[in-house]
């Protein structure tokens, strides 16, 4: 939101992890607000994949790092924005191209299978 207020002319994106968004989803409704095109790609791999990723590779049980499936698309309906699921790079390129130019949010998920 920093980013494309201070540069209304620029096209942002913004890039997220579905475990990390959920720390800051509120701001969707902000970007709902505002009016101003805000595409999140959000890479959904079910969790905390960087924790997961940390844990494992000292051997350690990643215990506590997963997260239901939860539809960011819809909820980006529900924040009067737009929401797809992009499972090949030519669904995101479209999906980017809408919603750089529609007005509010916009969540682009892109599913992380092998994760899972």
């Amino acid at each position: 939101m920093g980013a494309k207020t201070a540069c209304p002319g620029r096209q942002v994106v913004a890039l997220s992890g579905d475990g990390g968004l959920q720390f800051s989803v509120q701001e969707l409704a902000t970007a709902a607000q505002s009016g101003l095109p805000l595409p999140v790609v959000v890479f959904d791999d079910g969790g905390y994949g960087g924790i997961r990723e940390e844990r494992a590779a000292r051997g350690d049980e990643p215990v506590a790092v997963g997260l239901p499936s939860v539809d960011l698309p819809a909820l980006a309906r529900a924040y009067g924005g737009q929401g797809t699921v992009a499972r090949s790079p030519e669904e995101l390129a479209a999906a980017l191209s809408t919603a750089l130019t529609t007005p509010g949010p916009s969540i682009v998920t892109v599913p992380q299978e092998s994760a899972r």
